[in-house]
């Protein structure tokens, strides 16, 4: 099965929020206002993108990733990227730092 991926939009931050919080199950809901204020930085920041696996109108996953300035390695930029998928009822979310 090919799940398609591609950039966040607008309307997904409530199923970025339900899948990365099977993560942390312990932390609560956010307030809305709060992800509300953190998904508009997030949009805004200049080099950090979020991608959504899109299963059928339905985000079964999320890589986030961003790049950064560097002042070792020749000053390349470095590249972060955090990955969490949630493979349904039947389990939980499952996250990995690159």
């Amino acid at each position: 099965m090919r799940i398609p991926v591609r950039p966040a939009a607008e309307a997904d931050p409530p199923a970025l929020l339900t899948v990365n919080g099977e993560l942390n199950p312990d932390d609560g809901p956010l307030p809305q206002a709060s992800a509300d204020a953190v998904w508009a930085a997030t949009a805004s920041r200049q080099g950090r993108t979020v991608l959504v696996a899109d299963a059928d109108g339905t985000v079964a996953g999320t890589a986030d990733r961003i790049v950064v300035p560097n002042l070792t390695r020749g000053g390349r930029s470095l590249l972060f990227v955090r990955t969490s998928w949630w493979p349904g009822p039947s389990g939980g979310a499952v996250s990995a730092v690159c």
